[in-house]
């Protein structure tokens, strides 16, 4: 991403480039960031590495209880 953002600087913050089909299209380099930006959120999202993320509950998997813990439930009645 730190590479991309100074290349995308050094070429002067350009976001069209001309084509000949086409008035223009969208710099691959600011695609590609814009890309990497999403993919960064989401990644850090994930892994609650956010203020967002961090106030939210953790659900965590309710487990049943094994066969084994049942049957000495039922002894111990």
């Amino acid at each position: 991403y730190n590479y991309l953002s100074r290349e995308f600087e050094r070429q002067g913050y350009e976001i069209i480039l001309e084509t000949e089909k086409s008035g223009g299209k969208k710099s691959p380099i600011l695609a590609s960031l814009e890309n990497l930006r999403k993919d960064i959120g989401t990644y850090s999202d994930r892994l609650m590495l956010n203020a967002r993320t961090y106030q939210a509950e953790v659900e965590m998997p309710k487990k049943e209880k094994s066969a084994f813990a049942k049957l000495l439930e039922q002894q111990q009645m």
